[in-house]
């Protein structure tokens, strides 16, 4: 099995020359994408820790992994939160080690103008948590709206209460 490590802040790749730059960890959709075509249909694992990041990014790397040919498995190592919570949940099979926590939230902005403009920012930012709980629900076999509630007062998970979702 080939090792994807996804660990870091979750990026765009226009920003991955300044992480490279400051010598921080990050992952990007470039960098999977790439090992993911280096992988070429050979099953995978990925080691996820990682506090999230850029909502996009995280939509693209998901669904590069749910569209990857081979098998796929994803050990949560450390920590899966925000986007980096439901990158797992492309892969086949999802194993949350002994020492691993997930944190999943509505997705957040910020905005300014207007009542108007703040409504607008409203309905997308609901558009955008209907989107990411499709992934919890998916894999866990909650209702959207348990899922929705959860997201919306941020909640933590150990590895064993992960296993029990």
């Amino acid at each position: 099995m080939k090792r994807i490590d996804i660990k870091g802040d979750i990026i765009s790749n226009d920003m991955a020359w300044i992480y490279d730059w400051l010598e921080l960890e990050y992952t990007s959709p470039g960098k999977i994408n790439q090992a993911l075509e280096d992988a070429q249909g050979e099953d995978v694992e990925f080691f996820i820790n990682s506090p999230g990041g850029d909502v996009w990014a995280g939509y693209e790397i998901f669904n590069s992994i749910r569209l990857y040919q081979g098998c796929t498995l994803s050990h949560i190592v450390g920590l899966a939160a925000s986007c980096g919570s439901f990158i797992p949940l492309a892969s086949d099979k999802v194993v949350a080690e002994q020492m691993a926590m997930m944190m999943i939230h509505g997705a957040s902005t910020s905005t300014r103008g207007n009542q108007h403009n703040h409504e607008h920012t409203r309905d997308f930012l609901d558009k955008v948590d209907r989107t990411i709980v499709q992934a919890y629900t998916t894999k866990s076999g909650k209702s959207e709206q348990e899922l929705l509630d959860l997201m919306a007062k941020e909640t933590w998970f150990t590895s064993s209460e992960m296993l029990e979702m």
